[in-house]
């Protein structure tokens, strides 16, 4: 049976595991350049956070598991 419920402590595991496939610098170079161009035009700031939560999502889960 497919385990339905995480908790907190066991996030450094799938989260290293996908990390190890995908590899972190896909999304920290999105984010990254995201950051540039928002902070060239700040009226982009909504609309790219938005358009690449998952990017930043996955950036703040590296913060939290380093």
């Amino acid at each position: 049976m497919p385990k339905t419920e995480m908790h907190t402590r066991d996030i450094p595991a799938p989260y290293h595991c996908f990390e190890s496939e995908v590899g972190e610098n896909h999304w920290r170079n999105r984010v990254a350049q995201c950051k540039v161009e928002i902070k060239g035009n700040e009226f982009l700031g909504n609309y790219l956070r938005g358009e690449n939560s998952i990017a930043f999502q996955l950036g703040h889960l590296g913060d939290l598991v380093e």
